[in-house]
């Protein structure tokens, strides 16, 4: 029997995560070592604190917590969500320009389902994170790439883009240690976007999970924070800081925004984790986040300097990478003659495991990529891994 004749046109045009099927690869395999996934170490969770903040809310609260809540979620956790966000970036924001929702990634889908229509031209940084791809394919947008520099999207690319007539609808950006990249754009460049957007009347996504794991002192704000039009959409989790298994992430924007993504997200979830909503509250409304953002740091710092270590000891002189200040990843460069596609069965062989490159790009992809994560496995993993990948690139070079 047949079934494709059941499925929509859209979900017979469906596929996977390639990040998502390289992780059930790896999930059946206990002899590879990981640097692929986008995970935070089980090590960063507050398992205790969250145990006791469970137990404190069932008792003092456990009726209101386990019952359905609004659309938009929680008010107390809104008004925290603002509150923070004003302290932290110097905003002006209330609780009802927030919206709770179920992780970052069900913000970027209600995003994508609100503001872009079929053929809309979308603009993203090259390479950008994976999933955003993945939501703009559903939508049909014309996805088009501004290549990265050190300091950000380059200007003159995006410049000459928009100076011959191209007519962006939104731009979508990680502007601060960037999936894939690690790389953050620049003050500079943050304020010259939203006088692009400003003059040439398109919106701004800022993906915003990492701005918090930073491991040097150079801070640069938010574009959401500099933009006083008020065009700019910010997205933020509890993800990296707390746990991600809660699903709890936000989207900031101007209340009429905010009133039309809860119209969308209403047949989708009805409401965001009620329980884990209130728990989040907790977390925040007691200061612990800002204790434990402390021990994360620390925990990661050391890992982004052993993979940075193991890097310059192991890769040949051919391969480039960037340094991240904070975040989750480094992004690796080899000679144009290796294909990571190609590559990767290899390093499966081997033992260790990487997201190839390709996947990251709306356009063009450039197959001599990858990307490396430093927060999920052992200091003592990560220079074993790395010591394996120096030894296949050197193996796939003439």
């Amino acid at each position: 029997m047949k079934f494709d004749k059941y499925y929509s046109k859209k979900a017979r045009n469906m596929e996977s995560s390639k990040i998502r099927e390289i992780s059930k690869i790896i999930s059946e395999r206990t002899d590879i070592i990981s640097l692929a996934g986008g995970m935070p170490s089980p090590n960063s969770f507050p398992i205790e604190v969250v145990s006791e903040l469970s137990d404190d809310l069932l008792e003092e609260n456990g009726a209101e917590a386990l019952q359905y809540g609004t659309t938009t979620g929680v008010k107390k956790l809104r008004n925290k969500i603002a509150e923070r966000l004003n302290r932290n970036f110097d905003t002006s924001v209330s609780g009802g320009n927030v919206l709770v929702t179920s992780g970052a990634q069900q913000a970027l889908y209600l995003i994508g389902k609100v503001f872009i229509q079929r053929d809309d031209q979308i603009l993203v940084e090259a390479p950008t994170y994976a999933s955003m791809l993945q939501i703009l394919k559903e939508i049909d947008a014309d996805v088009r790439d501004i290549n990265l520099k050190e300091d950000g999207y380059s200007v003159e690319e995006l410049q000459s883009y928009l100076e011959s007539g191209g007519n962006p609808g939104l731009a979508y950006f990680v502007p601060t240690f960037q999936n894939p990249s690690g790389i953050t754009t620049s003050r500079e460049k943050r304020e010259k976007l939203i006088e692009f957007a400003t003059e040439h009347d398109f919106l701004i996504v800022e993906d915003d999970p990492y701005h918090q794991l930073r491991y040097s002192e150079n801070s640069v704000p938010p574009i959401f924070s500099l933009d006083d039009q008020s065009r700019t959409i910010y997205v933020g989790t509890i993800s990296k800081l707390l746990a991600p298994g809660l699903r709890v992430g936000w989207i900031v924007a101007r209340e009429e925004f905010i009133d039309k993504l809860q119209l969308a997200k209403q047949p989708v979830d009805l409401c965001t984790n009620v329980f884990s909503q209130h728990l989040t509250y907790r977390y925040l409304e007691k200061g612990i986040v800002d204790r434990q953002i402390g021990k994360i740091i620390d925990l990661y710092r050391a890992k982004r300097d052993q993979m940075l270590e193991s890097l310059e000891e192991f890769l040949p002189n051919s391969v480039e990478w960037t340094t991240p200040e904070g975040g989750m990843f480094i992004w690796l460069t080899l000679p144009d003659i290796i294909d990571t596609d190609e590559m990767f069965q290899g390093a499966l062989d081997k033992g260790v495991a990487y997201v190839p490159g390709s996947i990251f790009y709306g356009t063009k992809p450039r197959k001599n990529t990858l990307r490396l994560n430093f927060t999920f496995v052992e200091k003592e993993q990560i220079e074993e891994g790395v010591k394996k990948l120096g030894e296949l690139i050197r193996e796939n070079l003439p």
